[in-house]
């Protein structure tokens, strides 16, 4: 009977010991859904300098430091997110004193063009890394959507102007740099490119993007 009992306790000791080795052990190991961290959406804010391309050059030979944009992404999985992005980017240039014949008047003083260019598209991004992990991760991405330019030229005080909507498209390549799990330093470059119009030509220039975005 006591050899009996004996076996019985130590079939029970070692039992409950491996019981609480399993479980301290379970404990231990995070499980993929723990160490899978990911991001829900980001808004960004930037600045926008433009370097002007084609007939844009044309018109006004300078670049732009006067630009800016929003755009919302939502991500879809660790590495892919679509959204809305909206841009804004003025192109100026001061020609100096000029002479043009307008309604069979000659017209001379100083000249002033501008190109506004105003964009709103639907974006897709592919992220090389997942950037909620990742301290920096390179992306590239594609726009396409509507594209508002705006020409005008003021002379002796006469306004010329001339505008269009186009549709467009908009290649990006970047990178997000995490600083913490709320915000990210942003920085791209991106080819603003529209398909010729009824009224108006293709238009294409160049945007250099710096900022910051906000992860929610």
């Amino acid at each position: 009977m006591r050899i009996k009992l004996y076996i019985t306790l130590l079939v029970i000791a070692f039992t409950t010991g491996g019981l609480k080795a399993q479980t301290i052990y379970a404990n231990t190991i995070p499980t993929k859904r723990q160490e899978t961290k990911s991001l829900n959406s980001l808004f960004l804010i930037n600045y926008n300098m433009g370097f002007a391309n084609g007939e844009i050059q044309d018109f006004t030979q300078t670049n732009s430091f006067r630009g800016t944009s929003m755009e919302y992404r939502a991500f879809l999985s660790n590495q892919v997110s679509i959204g809305l992005a909206a841009d804004y980017q003025n192109f100026y240039d001061a020609k100096g004193k000029e002479t043009m014949n307008y309604q069979d008047a000659e017209l001379t003083g100083n000249a002033f063009n501008w190109v506004y260019s105003t964009t709103v598209m639907a974006t897709m991004h592919y992220y090389l890394k997942n950037p909620a992990i990742s301290k920096i991760t390179p992306f590239v991405g594609l726009g396409a959507g509507g594209v508002y330019t705006n020409y005008e030229k003021t002379l002796g005080g006469v306004r010329f102007q001339g505008d269009e909507w186009q549709f467009g498209l908009a290649p990006e390549a970047g990178f997000l740099v995490r600083l913490n799990n709320h915000l990210f330093f942003n920085a791209s470059a991106r080819y603003n490119y529209t398909f010729e119009s009824s009224d108006m030509n293709s238009q294409k220039y160049w945007t250099i993007k710096t900022g910051f975005a906000f992860a929610f």
